[in-house]
């Protein structure tokens, strides 16, 4: 997994999935200091596209508001395989 970002790293890393080519299949984001409103932004950035097949966000302190927006994303996820709270 990657190094514990905290709020701002998280953020950082967020805005460089917006233009991330090839486009993302897996996204291993467990224990990097995540928050609800990362995963908040995350779930917006998880509408937007179709092709990630496995998330991990465990060990991340993103609530229930955070875990709810991730999991509306993803229903638009046709391809998704793995999911790790």
């Amino acid at each position: 997994s990657l190094p514990f970002l905290g709020v701002q790293g998280c953020e950082s890393l967020l805005q460089g999935l917006q233009t991330c080519m090839p486009p993302v299949e897996a996204l291993e984001l467990r224990n990097i200091g995540m928050r609800q409103e990362q995963a908040v932004a995350l779930a917006s950035w998880l509408r937007q596209i179709k092709c990630l097949r496995c998330l991990d966000l465990r060990d991340n302190d993103i609530e229930d508001a955070g875990a709810g927006a991730i999991c509306e994303a993803l229903l638009l996820q046709d391809g998704l395989e793995e999911l790790r709270l």
